[in-house]
């Protein structure tokens, strides 16, 4: 990854970036992020991504998936970018609405959690979490790893997780915290 890739990267992105947003906003993200996808690859960057339309603005989320070496690499890359009217590029997942945190989770996993509460305990390394919700029994330890990772990038942001969470898992029970009350104690409110 040298910069001479990232200032390519971004060049080819900015000469489709308008097709790309027609795509998005018609409804055809699975093309756009074909494409996003090629043009990573072509120019040497294997990073998972989001992309979505809010408002006036199409989105790309370049996510490290918690890994911090990756993180760095992604940080290279985003700074690169040039200005691009009509789009925000993000390193990392951003905090989102409880809301929609779970209906992230609801649309990649098929199972409603907004029953879920939460135990967080504190430790000198960082934060450890377990989150209960009856949605997730039956899941295979990697589905509700993956289930538990997907709701806290999404509702208190990537960058908060990789920051303070060393671990966490799920469990069958009812945990102490509901979801905005983990929230408010992950960031600080």
């Amino acid at each position: 990854m040298t910069s001479k890739a990232a200032n390519d990267f971004w060049r080819a992105f900015c000469v489709e970036a308008d097709t790309l947003t027609a795509m998005i906003v018609a409804g055809h993200l699975r093309g756009a992020f074909q494409r996003v996808e090629s043009l990573l690859q072509e120019h040497g960057f294997d990073y998972c991504f989001e992309l979505t339309h809010e408002g006036c603005e199409t989105v790309l989320v370049l996510t490290p998936e918690g890994d911090h070496e990756q993180a760095q690499c992604i940080d290279h890359l985003v700074e690169a970018k040039p200005e691009l009217s009509g789009w925000r590029v993000y390193g990392r997942r951003q905090r989102k609405t409880l809301e929609d945190a779970f209906a992230f989770v609801r649309h990649i996993y098929n199972l409603d959690v907004s029953d879920a509460t939460f135990d967080l305990r504190e430790t000198p390394e960082g934060y450890k979490i377990t989150m209960y919700s009856k949605a997730m029994r039956g899941l295979t330890a990697q589905e509700a790893y993956g289930l538990v990772a997907t709701f806290l990038d999404h509702a208190v942001g990537e960058n908060v997780v990789m920051a303070r969470v060393i671990g966490f898992s799920a469990q069958e029970g009812v945990g102490r915290l509901s979801a905005a009350a983990l929230v408010s104690a992950l960031i600080g409110q």
